[in-house]
């Protein structure tokens, strides 16, 4: 063989390894670039999150990632956002991490979707902008908020501090403070509720074991226990 075939040979070898190294890289790239959207601080009974269509029961610190749901079932689990949100999960809920990503500034986003059943929050510094959460009867959208929402047959919405919006196809209200609004379907605009805030189970926020802001309390923090639902007077 000439020596001229060897060099082209050598080539040819040279630029088949470059572009398989170059096409691994690619598919290695989301893997590397990959952040966690949050931890998990405190969980009771069984809650799981969903990562590619694969299960794993939620730990003390465990991460969880954009795209992920948590879903409990007896069990109650309270996680931290990188932002600094805070949720907590009742039983009997499917939440699902949509598109999570911060730190990326104009990029930043945090969309959510609650499925079915109870979820109490304290948003942290994501633009609220591009904060929303999805459900099935109606869209909510926040300026600076604490608030619960439980979903069930209907929608159903109480703040503690801040403001929410809810809108459907039928239209948008705002509720502020110490206000609740219902959602009974889809076509139905969302409407404001006289007497006050939500009932949604025993104690409170603030109450035994601590709330949604204050994870380190007791019964609550990394392997502990998460704060009981929201209560309030109003009932539906």
């Amino acid at each position: 063989m000439k020596r001229t075939d060897l060099r082209n040979d050598r080539g040819v070898s040279f630029r088949t390894w470059w572009l398989v190294a170059l096409l691994w890289l690619m598919t290695l790239q989301p893997v590397l670039a990959a952040e966690a959207a949050g931890v998990v601080l405190a969980f009771s009974g069984k809650a799981d999150i969903i990562h590619d269509g694969k299960s794993r029961a939620a730990a003390a610190r465990a991460e969880f990632f954009s795209g992920d749901s948590i879903v409990t079932a007896e069990g109650q689990v309270q996680v931290r956002f990188s932002d600094g949100t805070l949720l907590t999960l009742y039983k009997n809920t499917r939440f699902a991490v949509d598109d999570y990503q911060y730190g990326k500034g104009k990029n930043d986003r945090a969309q959510f979707s609650l499925v079915n059943g109870l979820m109490h929050t304290v948003t942290g510094q994501m633009d609220k902008q591009n904060y929303q959460v999805k459900t099935r009867l109606a869209n909510l959208g926040v300026r600076g908020t604490e608030y619960s929402a439980e979903l069930g047959s209907q929608l159903q919405v109480s703040v503690d501090q801040g403001r929410v919006s809810l809108a459907n196809a039928a239209g948008t209200i705002e509720i502020g403070a110490g206000s609740s609004a219902i959602v009974t379907s889809a076509k139905s605009i969302p409407r404001a509720v006289i007497g006050g805030k939500l009932g949604m189970g025993s104690g409170g926020p603030g109450g035994p074991g601590g709330g949604a802001g204050s994870p380190g309390g007791p019964g609550g923090g990394s392997g502990g226990a998460p704060p009981p639902p929201p209560s309030g007077t109003a009932r539906f």
